[in-house]
């Protein structure tokens, strides 16, 4: 389970409940890191679970389910990941358009802030370093950045042969590799909505790379560009249907 935002989804689990039927260990331990956001002990957070518990799972018994309340109480050294502010500085975004694949580029976009994020949010060990690192499905990444892979495409092994990203040694889990914490050039993009990232993606003409206010379905370039481009299509197809016709002629 990935939730991003911990705050609001915690909340949300003292007003309705567990999202399963039954007691999930990644919601105790988010309400946890709630509680201690709050500012509970130990002992004031392990009431407040089982109470919890007790109310939105009629079956729960003590000696049954102690244990997970228990693994709850043990992930306090991490702290509740609360809504924050991402900037993408104006270096970072120039390398990832460099990659000149709209699909892709959203992809290492959606990267990019997640590991960030995870950075401002993270108490841990890889918080001391200035490499930005993701532990994340890629099923989630491209979720997030509304990609689905082609048939015998491999868009995280193009990003590493690219120099974008090197994989860690677990699985789904990867270090960018084209920016670190040192890039202290201004700011171009600013993400409020961690949840919604490719929103503050900007559009630019593939042809030309004018920024664009709006994506047409069928193509990714401004009007000049596409006028142009539909002008040479109607050239081309015009000598390619002459082509053939002298060949009917002449047969």
């Amino acid at each position: 389970m990935k939730v991003f935002d911990e705050l609001s989804y915690a909340k949300k689990l003292l007003e309705f409940g567990f999202t399963k039927k039954y007691i999930t260990i990644g919601e105790l331990i988010i309400l946890a890191k709630y509680f201690r956001y709050l500012g509970k002990d130990d002992q004031d957070i392990l009431e407040e679970l089982e109470n919890f518990c007790k109310k939105y799972f009629p079956g729960y018994i003590d000696v049954l389910h102690y244990e997970k309340i228990e693994m709850a109480l043990g992930s306090l050294k991490s702290v509740l990941r609360i809504p924050i502010d991402i900037s993408i500085t104006t270096r970072e975004l120039n390398s990832i358009r460099s990659l000149k694949n709209y699909r892709y580029e959203k992809v290492l976009f959606v990267m990019l802030a997640l590991g960030k994020y995870y950075k401002l949010t993270n108490t841990g060990k890889s918080s001391k370093t200035k490499e930005y690192y993701i532990n994340c499905k890629n099923s989630t990444i491209f979720r997030l950045a509304h990609v689905s892979e082609k048939k015998n495409e491999n868009i995280m092994h193009i990003l590493y042969k690219n120099g974008f990203i090197n994989n860690n040694v677990r699985t789904n889990s990867y270090y960018l590799t084209f920016t670190t914490m040192d890039d202290m050039s201004e700011s171009a993009v600013n993400i409020s909505d961690i949840n919604n990232i490719t929103h503050y993606y900007p559009l630019f003409c593939e042809d030309c790379g004018k920024l664009l206010a709006t994506k047409s379905k069928m193509h990714c370039k401004c009007s000049d560009c596409y006028n142009k481009y539909r002008k040479l299509s109607v050239k081309n197809n015009a000598k390619r249907q002459y082509s053939t016709n002298s060949i009917r002629v002449s047969n």
